[in-house]
């Protein structure tokens, strides 16, 4: 049958804060998110792409190479 899936759901948002990591591209924006023991980070898409257009590498190769600062 076709049909529509409804249901309620609650969402908690995590703490978020930005910081400058310096990397051999030169300095990016880490975007950090925490909630309890839940970190994740991530990279301001725009710097990357931007760093993967100007050194004309792939796009998710430069993301490889500047998490590694991240994990620092």
């Amino acid at each position: 049958t076709i049909g529509i899936r409804k249901y309620e759901a609650e969402r908690t948002c995590m703490e978020r804060s930005m910081r400058c990591v310096d990397t051999v591209y030169g300095t990016i924006t880490v975007k950090s998110c925490v909630y309890g023991d839940i970190k994740k980070e991530t990279l301001e898409y725009e710097e990357v792409a931007q760093i993967a257009r100007k050194h004309q590498k792939p796009y998710l190769h430069v993301v490889e190479e500047l998490m590694k600062y991240i994990k620092e």
